[in-house]
């Protein structure tokens, strides 16, 4: 899978990082309970402005919602995306959101 085990590692306080990066850790803490609760794996913002809720994932594969910010080209069947994954499903659900798969 990639894990890199490390002997040195030691366990940190996640609020006094989360602080350190200039969020508030009680915020932080609420949008992770709404993501487990709705079971959502991760909440991305690309630099284009454009939102994607990523409902599951695993290595290169995802699938999931993107809010478009306009700003961006929208997602289209056979584009690649930055990091080389290629979409391979794309459908809208309700203008603009769109429902999409990445191998």
């Amino acid at each position: 899978m990639g894990f890199v085990p490390s002997a040195s590692w030691t366990p940190a306080d996640a609020d006094k990082y989360i602080a350190s990066l200039g969020a508030s850790p009680a915020a932080v803490h609420s949008v992770l309970a709404a993501q487990e609760a709705l079971s959502i794996a991760a909440l991305v913002r690309e630099p284009g402005g454009n939102i994607r809720v990523v409902r599951i994932g695993i290595s290169d594969n995802e699938a999931g919602l993107v809010f478009p910010s306009g700003k961006q080209p929208i997602l289209t069947r056979g584009a690649k995306l930055v990091d080389g994954r290629k979409i391979v499903f794309v459908r809208e659900v309700k203008a603009p959101v769109l429902f999409y798969e990445t191998t």
